[in-house]
């Protein structure tokens, strides 16, 4: 990538196929971050009623929403929803679970005057 006001870019490395596609995947209690939960062993039998379980995904392949949507019993269009890479941004609720699309903001900091 080369060098930029004196900050040099990472070196590129490919992920290996087998490489999860989580940004994300923390239970919470009462808006707080308790604690990393796992996507493939048997979870929501653990999870109360007034917590929440925010699993962020990054173009997921098909065997990895079948093994969330198998753990944590979501809703098929959700699941399909999630694996078709080019939605908008949008909340649909499925019963008592949400299912939100929101792109992601980044900062390209060409600007020597960003910090």
């Amino acid at each position: 990538m080369g060098e930029a006001h004196g900050f040099r870019s990472p070196p590129q490395v490919a992920a290996p196929e087998s490489a999860m596609s989580v940004v994300a995947a923390f239970l919470y209690h009462e808006g707080k971050r308790l604690r990393p939960v796992t996507l493939i062993d048997p979870a929501c039998e653990h999870i109360a009623k007034d917590d929440f379980v925010w699993i962020g995904l990054s173009q997921p392949s098909e065997t990895e929403l079948a093994d969330i949507a198998g753990n944590y019993g979501l809703h098929p269009l959700a699941v399909e929803d999630a694996g078709n890479g080019h939605q908008i941004s949008k909340l649909d609720v499925y019963g008592d679970q949400l299912f939100i699309v929101a792109r992601t903001g980044s900062v390209h900091r060409t600007d020597p005057d960003i910090r």
